[in-house]
């Protein structure tokens, strides 16, 4: 058993929702079953009363809460004490992203950190947002760069980094294309084409289009824009992206923004207070260069 399992109680014990927490703690329903079987096993006493994914506190788990909090709050006052004595030897930086940051400059703007300042290196890793957010509360990076959230575990932070803005691709053919910019409502009963590793980005724009009083239809999804600009001109659907993502694509493929302008935030997410100070100095050299 971990420190985790007090923090998936505590979790369980606000929302009293078995499905909410585990959204919450990034693992799966079962897994949290499974988790708080365990401290139920050791205190030798049912901690929840369970209806389906309802749970309510047992007077046994009310009184395990304050204790729980303890035990917590006792672990994030260590590594702030050790802190320090990491920090000792010469750092070398492990971020985490859900997009690739080369589309957004942010890869020349690390490398231009790590010529100015006195580290060993930068480790990048593309990764899905569940397994990102899983290991930066298992502290196997220093920070990430993600799509905004709106519920974080509680032992994480998050800053606004950088606004993206969305655009439409479509073949040069297409009646949309004599327009500057397309506005959310013509894009009613088009079919539209995502990139799977911007998922969040595109639940943003599902709610623009519901606010313009349609259900987008999502025609495909697929890993790389080279993909996407095939099924473009396959006549698939059209292609809703990350304006940024949108560059040498072929001469009978065009770009157009999506107006009202709607804009998405990428956010630094650390898990406070373990990054180091030099890893707080990226952040915030990130953060002046795009703000």
């Amino acid at each position: 058993m971990t420190i985790d399992y007090y923090y998936e109680f505590l979790t369980l014990a606000e929302t009293q929702n078995f499905i909410t927490t585990a959204e919450r703690c990034y693992i799966s329903v079962d897994t949290l079953q499974r988790h708080m079987r365990s401290l139920e096993y050791q205190f030798g006493t049912i901690l929840f009363q369970q209806k389906g994914n309802k749970a309510s506190l047992s007077e046994a788990g009310k009184a395990l809460v304050p204790y729980a909090q303890t035990i917590v709050n006792a672990q994030e006052s260590y590594h702030q004490s050790i802190k320090p004595v990491k920090q000792t030897a010469k750092h070398r930086y492990k971020v985490a992203t859900t997009v690739p940051l080369s589309f957004y400059g942010m890869t020349d703007v690390i490398q231009s950190f790590q010529r100015e300042h006195d580290i060993s290196g930068i480790d990048i890793h593309l990764d899905s947002p569940q397994k990102v957010i899983a290991d930066l509360l298992e502290e196997k990076y220093d920070f990430a760069v993600v799509w905004h959230l709106d519920e974080l575990p509680y032992r994480l932070t998050a800053i606004p980094l950088k606004k993206i803005s969305a655009a439409v691709l479509m073949p040069s053919s297409h009646y949309l294309a004599a327009k500057e910019s397309v506005p959310v409502s013509d894009l009613e009963g088009e079919g539209l084409l995502l990139l799977e590793n911007y998922l969040n980005f595109y639940n943003h724009v599902i709610h623009l289009c519901r606010e313009s009083g349609f259900t987008p239809i999502i025609r495909a999804t697929a890993t790389h824009g080279r993909s996407i600009e095939e099924l473009v001109l396959g006549k698939v659907g059209l292609g809703l992206l990350p304006i940024d993502t949108v560059t040498n694509f072929p001469s009978d493929i065009v770009s157009r923004p999506v107006s009202p302008a709607f804009e998405a935030v990428l956010d630094i997410v650390y898990k406070a207070p373990e990054y180091s100070k030099k890893s707080g100095a990226l952040m915030k050299y990130l953060k002046k260069t795009f703000s």
